[in-house]
């Protein structure tokens, strides 16, 4: 028998899975239907991540994943983790912003807070290092 820890772990084990696979269908049964998403640009809903997590794979289709850290206590588990990709198509940021293809590889530095309720993502805040991936992309003067 599991713990509900575990359980939870395994949800996000399984989101990561599945945005490396680009599988936004298997992503978005994993969210609660009262899900709600937060991010620098403000809440977003099952909807809007979804539109983001597909403009994010049209930006980078070599996108994948590496969970460097993940911590879980009762109903939270945060992941640490590190995107690489190379971006070849457009990519719009989480507030829109449109950036045509640059063809650079980036590296990127970033963390998700879920907050899991009976199997389901039910809250995802979740941070990246903007400023990083835009100097890398040449959109700002190097770091």
């Amino acid at each position: 028998m599991t713990s509900i820890i575990e359980d939870n772990v395994k949800v996000v084990e399984t989101f990561f899975a599945a945005l490396n696979d680009h599988d936004l269908n298997r992503m978005d049964q994993l969210r609660a239907s009262s899900f709600e998403g937060g991010t620098i640009a403000g809440t977003m809903n099952a909807e809007r991540i979804h539109r983001y997590n597909e403009t994010l794979i049209t930006g980078f289709p070599d996108l994948h994943f590496e969970i460097n850290l993940t911590v879980a206590e009762g109903d939270y588990v945060v992941a640490n983790w590190t995107i690489t990709g190379t971006h070849t198509g457009m990519f719009r940021t989480p507030s829109r912003v449109a950036i045509p293809p640059s063809g650079r590889s980036v590296a990127m530095v970033g963390s998700h807070t879920f907050e899991i309720k009976n199997g389901r993502i039910v809250r995802d805040w979740f941070y990246t290092d903007m400023v990083s991936l835009l100097a890398q992309l040449g959109l700002m003067p190097p770091l």
